[in-house]
């Protein structure tokens, strides 16, 4: 969509004319999931002070609670390359690179935290280790 745009106007749209399918799988028969972690890193609000361990671990939670026995995959397709949206990241300003490990503790909400490509990639690595797990 062109800047500017409002993306969330978009969604009423989808669901006026989109329809329900008779072919989608039912949700006891074997379903496997796949999730944009681009939208799972945004999904989960966090509270500033708790360790992104804890931080992760909401995360975790959220997916095992919301697809019990599913084959569930996360993609986080295209973080730590170059993207056409980096000019956009730039303009908008970064925060300051934190060390994102899992004892240490968020002082930064996660829309800041998330706005630095380096922070991004190391809550991916954290969250991919413990959703493999």
């Amino acid at each position: 969509m062109r800047k500017g745009s409002d993306k969330a106007a978009l969604l009423p749209v989808l669901e006026n004319h989109l329809k329900p399918s008779s072919d989608l799988p039912n949700e006891s028969e074997n379903t496997a999931y796949v999730i944009d972690g681009g939208y799972l890193l945004h999904l989960c609000s966090w509270q500033l002070h708790r360790t992104y361990g804890e931080i992760v671990s909401k995360y975790v939670s959220y997916i095992t609670s919301r697809y019990i026995s599913s084959d569930v995959t996360a993609v986080f397709d295209g973080y730590g390359k170059p993207s056409t949206k980096d000019h956009e990241h730039f303009r908008r300003g970064c925060s300051s690179d934190v060390r994102v490990v899992e004892n240490s503790f968020a002082a930064l909400p996660p829309d800041v935290l998330l706005s630095n490509a380096s922070n991004k990639t190391q809550l991916i690595s954290l969250l991919s280790t413990h959703l493999r797990k």
